[in-house]
């Protein structure tokens, strides 16, 4: 395909493989940081310290 229709396909072929790449890249590091928050979310509500301050505002 690059014989016919050249550098623009060549290109353009380029910044696709780019994109993909973006993505993926940008697709893991939304999923990491995710992740962490939930982590961070349960420690928070196993903790002993959040067990007191919840019987406090009762």
């Amino acid at each position: 395909m690059a014989a016919v229709w050249g550098l623009p396909f060549k290109v353009s072929m380029t910044l696709m493989g780019a994109l993909v790449a973006m993505l993926s890249a940008t697709g893991v590091i939304i999923w990491w940081k995710k992740r962490k928050a939930r982590r961070w979310r349960k420690l928070a509500v196993r903790s002993p310290a959040s067990e007191s301050c919840k019987t406090c505002r009762n």
